[in-house]
Parts: C-alpha cells; sequence; structure tokens
C-alpha cells in the first residue's frame, strides 16, 4: 500500500518505440512517451516523434536538469494537431537515461 501512494505522489515517464520489419530486421522507427503528472493516476500519450527529433529532446531535456526547471514541455504536431507532454523535475533523469539507451539502440540497429 505503501509503494502505491508513494507512485501517486511521484511524476513517472517511460519511453516506448515504434518499429517496422524491414526484409528480416524489425527497425526503430519512432519514439513516443508515457508521462505522469505527480497526483495522478493517469498517463498522458502523444502521438510517435521522429528518429530526426532525438539529439534535439535531449539537449532540451539535459538542458532542464542543469538548469533545475520544473518541467520541460514538448509540443508534438500530429494529424490530430498539438499535442502538449510534460515532463516534470522528478522523472527527468530518468528519461536522460531512457534517451540515451534508445540512441545507442538505433546507432546499433544502423
Amino acid at each position: 500500500m505503501l509503494k502505491n501512494l508513494i507512485w501517486f505522489f511521484k511524476s513517472d515517464i517511460q519511453l516506448k518505440t515504434d518499429t517496422c520489419w524491414y526484409g528480416k530486421d524489425e527497425k526503430i522507427e519512432g519514439f513516443y512517451f508515457y508521462s505522469k503528472r505527480p497526483f495522478s493516476k493517469s498517463y498522458q500519450y502523444h502521438s510517435v516523434i521522429g528518429l530526426n527529433y532525438t539529439y534535439d529532446l535531449l539537449f532540451l531535456i539535459q538542458d532542464a536538469i542543469k538548469n533545475k526547471r520544473k518541467a520541460v514541455l514538448i509540443e508534438v504536431s500530429s494529424g490530430y494537431g498539438i499535442e502538449k507532454v510534460y515532463m516534470y523535475k522528478s522523472s527527468l533523469k530518468k528519461a536522460e537515461k531512457q534517451m540515451l539507451k534508445l540512441i545507442k539502440e538505433i546507432q546499433e540497429q544502423y
């Protein structure tokens, strides 16, 4: 019960990848985040971000950690309009680790 209560109070972020098949190989085509605000039970979802924005997002996250910002706002333009994704301060380090892991996976596959 205490674990569930802590989870409710903290923010969380998960990086997921979108893949496609090229012949016999499955390759990463894009990525997206599941982001949870503090004091919330629901995760925010958005459309896929292309691989060409990987380093831009990583630098944005690292800058927010360095300058101790409360949150990072990412606006994703898709067929449904502009979607806003917030990454909160307590989950920025986790997002940075996940982005670095994603970059390694992308470099290995190409």
